[in-house]
This record gives structure tokens, sequence and C-alpha cells, in this order.
């Protein structure tokens, strides 16, 4: 079989069998941007160059850029010819691949989708010179298309660069470490060893500014070494990407923590199959420091206590058990998850802590969210014929726990590290009796602030000294320097030349909140737009719409626009100086309330009498057409 596959790469090379050749099976890379495409085999001639891939993706035709190449040394060996491979008991079938173009090889429907039958790839370049340690595969210039950088042509591993760190083992049998309320930047710093500058440094985080606006600062250098700081008040989970790598990483206000990124052995280890048993042992990244054991034992098993993951089994039991059976159901799961992990699992001391703080938090969200979760599954996720057993377990639901007691949860501030700086916790506190301790004060302090800045963000700073008494000093500097600057953003709006204008809500009910706002404007036309300054496609329609303005000056109409707090305060105010118009920011929670809105950008349009004549979600150039037409009719004019 394998003399029959070596003749194939010849033959679609225009070789003869006899050609001197270098084969290496499963050549190592350092780095590589997708995981569809891995290098199975490098064989090297006096005359071509033949990459062998296998292909991880079935779901659609391939296709390669046109620009497809490899390179040595800065310089370009081009792409000649390839086959598309599908492998059947002893019988290779061959298709013809070409740069460019979807290559469709056979394909079989499953479940109503397309599942092409393409197994193997096989490409031919340019001959690269005799002494050639490393080669690298690029397909195109652009972000999306697929590298793989620096495969050996040894078929030897790369050596580890990290090496092991005393510092972890000074906290690997001490537990998760006590922690106070601060307001502190948190930082997270590190090496790529391997680095190129293709590879991509990317990261997410659930912002916990109480203004709403992320401020975390990247930095990097041409060696690799990086660093990510934010200013935090309670610990937060960061997702960031490197060496083409997802990594979960707890940031700790007022701690600074370090991750190294081995790229060769994390490339080695994550798609080639293990070669040398040398790597079992490397991981390919080392976390350092205080928390090194807790963000080990959290990339490891990030998805079994996710609360964002719902298990098949769970979603069953929702439908099947009335609550107080559903709600035993879960504790008995959680207690065997645990017992089933201390079994099976060599923890450290903290990561052991860690673990029950994970597993209990994931019990109670998943008990105190029954009722949504009810309702969700009631709103078209199962037949109608579910609805009334669903109805009918609503009836036993109780936020009164018998096992609220057991929890070590609530006990102190280390729920901290699992809770993600929700107070959503505090009726089910108060139901059992943990409303006297210090986790559920810090959520009350950390809901008072919160609503405090809620309130500066909606245009209504403090001007009271004593509205500040009741905020928790850790939260104060934070809170007065964005009431400082709210005051002086609606200040500069006020003396704005442009004829933007910036108006509070009205205070009325979510549901009435649009029409109320309408009827401000009795006997004009009402153009609504409801955008953010984080949406693309919101701004895009605001740009587009303001020759129409124009065109429509010293007409009774009126523009208004509107956001939620996911804009925050001073973007917000800085751009719709340049939107003529009047605009309000509108409380997130009566957002997600209001009706008819349930993406952005959204837009209607109102009669002189209120009464709504359009309502369009989403932006397309076709609509501005509709828009003239539809304000000018309700002007009493006809389109010109």
């Amino acid at each position: 079989m394998k003399k029959l596959m070596i003749e194939i790469l010849c033959l679609l090379c225009g070789l003869t069998v006899q050609a001197k050749k270098k084969v290496v099976e499963f050549p190592y890379w350092y780095y590589s941007n997708t995981s569809d495409l891995e290098i199975k085999k490098v064989v090297q001639t006096d005359t071509a160059t033949i990459l062998y891939f296998k292909m991880h993706c079935v779901y659609r035709p391939w296709q390669m850029n046109t620009t497809a190449h490899l390179e040595v040394g800065g310089k370009k060996y081009a792409y000649r010819s390839g086959k598309l491979l599908t492998k059947k008991g002893d019988k290779v079938q061959e298709f013809p691949f070409s740069l460019g173009i979807d290559n469709k090889a056979p394909k079989t429907t499953v479940s109503g989708r397309d599942v092409y039958e393409q197994d193997s790839l096989m490409v031919c370049f340019d001959p690269l010179p005799k002494k050639v340690d490393y080669l690298d595969f690029i397909e195109g210039d652009g972000g999306g298309d697929w590298t793989i950088y620096g495969i050996k042509l040894d078929g030897k591993p790369y050596p580890s660069a990290l090496h092991e760190d005393k510092i972890n083992s000074d906290f690997a049998d001490l537990g998760l470490p006590n922690y106070a309320p601060k307001d502190r930047k948190a930082v997270l710093k590190g090496r790529i060893y391997g680095y190129r500058k293709e590879m991509s440094i990317d990261y997410f985080v659930n912002t916990n500014s109480f203004t709403g606006k992320e401020d975390i600062v990247l930095t990097s250098d041409s060696l690799g070494n990086y660093r990510i700081e934010e200013n935090l008040y309670f610990p937060t989970e960061l997702e960031v990407t490197l060496a083409g790598k997802n990594f979960y990483v707890i940031l700790i206000p007022g701690e600074e923590q370090v991750l190294n990124i081995d790229a060769p052995t994390l490339a080695a280890k994550s798609m080639n199959p293990v070669r040398d048993t040398t790597l079992n042992d490397k991981p390919g990244y080392g976390f350092y420091g205080k928390f090194a054991p807790t963000n080990e034992y959290k990339n490891k098993h990030h998805w079994d206590f996710n609360p964002n993951v719902l298990k098949h089994e769970f979603l069953e039991n929702i439908v099947k058990l009335p609550f107080p059976d559903f709600a035993e159901y879960l504790w008995t799961s959680m207690k065997k998850e645990i017992n089933s992990i201390e079994k099976k699992s060599q923890l450290t001391t903290q990561q052991n802590e860690y673990m029950r703080l994970l597993a209990e938090n994931l019990y109670v969200r998943k008990r105190i969210y029954y009722l949504n979760l009810i309702s969700h599954r009631v709103g078209g996720r199962l037949p109608d014929s579910v609805a009334p057993i669903l109805d009918s377990n609503k009836v036993g639901f109780t936020l009164k726990d018998p096992h609220a007691g057991e929890l070590t949860l609530f006990k102190n501030l280390k729920a901290l590290y699992v809770v993600n700086g929700n107070y959503d916790y505090m009726d089910y506190m108060e139901a059992n009796d943990l409303d006297s301790g210090e986790v559920y004060q810090w959520m009350v302090n950390l809901k008072k602030a919160k609503q405090l800045a809620s309130r500066i963000s909606l245009m209504d700073p403090v001007v009271n000294e004593a509205d500040w008494e009741n905020i928790a000093p850790e939260y104060l500097p934070t809170l007065q320097e964005m009431n400082k600057q709210v005051i002086a953003q609606m200040d500069s709006l006020k003396s704005a030349s442009s004829t933007a204008r910036a108006i509070k809500e009205p205070d009325v009910p979510a549901e009435q909140l649009l029409q109320a706002i309408v009827d401000k404007y009795k006997g004009k036309v009402v153009f609504v737009d409801c955008w953010a300054t984080w949406c693309g496609p919101c701004k895009m329609g605001i740009a587009k719409t303001e020759p129409m303005k124009g065109e429509l000056a010293g007409k009774d109409v009126v523009f208004v626009y509107l956001t939620n707090e996911t804009s925050d305060f001073t973007t917000w105010s800085s751009s719709i100086k340049s939107i003529p118009g009047d605009h309000y920011r509108i409380s997130s929670e009566k957002w997600a309330k209001l009706p008819g809105i349930q993406a952005i950008p959204h837009y209607f349009i109102y009669g002189r009498e209120g009464k709504k004549l359009f309502d369009n979600e989403g932006w397309g150039e076709q609509l501005l057409p509709q828009f003239k037409e539809i304000i000018l009719k309700a002007l009493g004019e006809k389109k010109p």
C-alpha cells in the first residue's frame, strides 16, 4: 500500500518512480493556524516537493487559495499540481484538485447535510534545495488563509523550551488564597517560545467595568513577550488565544500571573499523534505563581462545570421530574461528580478546593434559574404536548434548599473566584438564611455600586455628596471619576454646535417606553433608529441616512436614536455630536423588555398621530428609498 501511495505521488508530479526521494512521516511543526489541515508526510525528490495532508473538514468542498506555496528563508516555491484521495478498503480513489475552485469529492447526505468523502490531499510544489531543515506552507496573504510554519524535515520533535519552575511547587499544596474586595489592576503576562509575528494574540473577557467600557490593554513584542492588563473589581475569567490555542485564566485584581507557551510542543501534542513518549509529560504551556494550580485545573476541565453548558441528561430531567425531585437530582449529581473527580484525579489542595466551588456554583445556578430554563424549553424547543408537563413542574419551585447549609460556596469570599461578579444569588441566600455573611454583603455592595453606575451612565450624575455614603470604599474612586467624566461630557453636549441632543429616557415601564418617546413629538413624523456604538451595520445605516436627513430638513420630521448601556457613555456621547437628532440612552434592564426589538439595527417610522407605519430589523441600502417614501407620504407629500 505504501508503495502505491508513493507511485501516485510521483505520477501526479510527473516524476519517475526511480527518482531519488526523502520521506518524512508525520513531520513536526511549531505553529498552525488551522485544525482542518494536518501534514502527514513530506516527500522530497530532486525534481519536486510533495506534501500529504489529512483533511478534517467534511462538510464543504475543499478549496485552496491560488497563491498557495512553500517558503524557505523568504524564497517561495510554487505549486504545481494536486489530487484529492479517498481510501476505501485497499483501493485509493483519485479526484482532481485545482487551486481557487471548489474541489468536489463524492458525497453522501446525513440528516439532510452533505458529507464529502474527502480523506487526503496530495499537493506538489517545486523542489527545495538539498540542505533544508525547515519549510513553511503558506496558502496566501489573507488573515483567514491556512499557514503551517516550521515544518521539520528531520522527523524529530522540537526540544521543549519550558523548564520546571520552583515557584509552582510553593503553592501546589496550599488552598485557595483568601480574597478581599478591591478595585485593582489584574495582569497576565508571559512569553511564547517559537513566536512569529504571524501568531495572533487574541482575548475575550466579560467586562466588569462600571462604565461598560472594556479597558483591557494588550502589549507584545517581536520576541513573543506579551502582557494583558485590566482594572477589575472582582476575579474575572479571561479567554486568551496564544499560539493557536485557547487558554482560560482567572484574572485577579491586584495579582500578576504568568503563562508561558512552548508553541512547538503545543503544536505536536494538539495535532500529531504522539510518537515521542517524552511529549506526554510536556503540555506545551506552564502557569506560574500563586494561582498556577487553579489555572492548570481550569484549562483541563474548563467545560466540566461551565454554567453555559447544559448536558442532554440535565435537559431531559427538566421535562421528566417535578421540581422537588429535579432539585434532589441536581444535588445527587453534583456529589457524584465531585466524588468521581477526586477518585480519578491527583488534585492539589488548591485544585480540590477550586473544583468544589465550581461544582457547587453550577448546582446553585441551575437551581435558581430553573424557571428560566423551564420557560426556555416551553418556548419552542420541545413539542407543544410537553408544555403542560413543564408548567405543572413550576408549581413546586422554591428557593428554599435543604442542602444550602452543606455548601462551602458562601462561607467566605473565596466564592468570588467562581461567581464571576453575579449578585443574582441574593434571593437564594435570603431564602436559606445565608444573608449574614461577607459574601452576601459583598453582593449588596456590588449591586449598589452597579446601580449607581447605571444611573450615572443614564445622564443622572451624582450632585449630592450624601449619595456616595452607601457605596463601599473600594468602588468610590472609580465611580467618582466616572461621575466627573459624565458631567464633563454632558456639558460638552450642551455647548456643542451640532444639532444633536441627549435626552433622558421617560420614566415609564419598558413596555410603554417606545410609544412614550414617540408621543413627545405628536404632530410630527418620527423616524426611530435603534443602534449601538459597537454595531458596524448600525453605524453604516446612520451614515447612509445622513443625506436623506438633509433632503428632509425643515419638514415636520424628527430623527430619534435609541441605544442602551452596552454603548459606554464616553464613546456614545462623543459619537452623537456628529449625528443630528434626539438621542436617548435606555437602561439595559428596560431595553431587554422593549417589545419588538430582538436585534439591532432596528428601524421604526411613526405618523403624525403616533401610529406605527414601518418596522424593520437589519440594515440594507434598499431601505433608503423606503424610508423616504414612507416619511413623505406621512407628511402628505408625494415622492419627488
